[in-house]
């Protein structure tokens, strides 16, 4: 006997968006990545972005932005992997959030379900250096605004409610396996997009699947039996 495993990765990738000195995108295995472009510090005192929230809609308001307020949210950490001095008393930091993350605070938000073309909102989650309060993290508009004595606490507006187009493939593996779950074949699905390897948009059905009702394997022809889809992500999660 032979049984079909139909496997699903969902990636999430999103089309690069500049929002005031930010780029936020994702690269091709998944992960976001980000820069941001600031004056270097005249104090011993500044702030640095260590993650986001991720909203399907915005939580700003005319007074504050709380990210945490106004429905399910996901958090995801950064990980700061290159800076660059530009020479002109400014510098590039860049950063990154693993794949695995990422996808995780999508559906902690309630996003799993997304399609392509659906937004999504970031905002920024800040730690103070040198500040009277260490290793805390700021959330709110407010809350970093008091955090100290900024110059000009007016420019942390932008890097709230940051609005993000999902542009999201994923891979589709089918596989053959015995009843005692020795893997016969395997095989990509392939979709009819060309240019992103021939992944599967967020959203769209995988209806292009055919299934062999019987296959040959070491001298042996195995009749199907059943067939199920998995996640790749939740393998202990199967739909018959």
């Amino acid at each position: 006997m032979v049984s079909l495993l139909i496997e699903l990765l969902v990636v999430f990738s999103i089309k690069p968006v500049a929002y005031a000195a930010d780029d936020i995108r994702f690269n091709p295995s998944g992960s976001i990545e980000f820069s941001t472009t600031s004056t270097q510090a005249s104090t011993s005192i500044r702030y640095k972005t260590v993650g986001f929230t991720i909203a399907r809609n915005a939580r700003c308001t005319s007074t504050n932005c709380a990210p945490q307020q106004g429905g399910p949210f996901g958090v995801v950490r950064i990980t700061q992997y290159r800076e660059v001095d530009n020479g002109d008393r400014t510098v590039t930091t860049y950063f990154r959030v693993p794949v695995n993350q990422v996808n995780d605070a999508l559906e902690a938000a309630g996003l799993e379900k997304i399609t392509n073309g659906g937004q999504i909102w970031l905002s920024s989650i800040f730690h103070v250096i040198n500040g009277s309060r260490p290793n805390t993290d700021f959330v709110t508009l407010q809350s970093i605004k008091n955090a100290e004595s900024w110059a000009d606490p007016s420019k942390f507006r932008q890097y709230y409610d940051i609005p993000v187009k999902v542009n999201g493939f994923y891979p589709v593996t089918k596989i053959y396996r015995t009843s005692e779950g020795t893997e016969m074949y395997s095989a990509k699905v392939e979709s009819d997009i060309e240019d992103v390897d021939k992944n599967w948009p967020v959203g769209k059905p995988v209806d292009t699947v055919m299934l062999d009702k019987t296959f040959p394997f070491q001298g042996d022809t195995y009749k199907l039996v059943k067939s199920y889809v998995q996640s790749k992500r939740k393998l202990n999660e199967q739909n018959f």
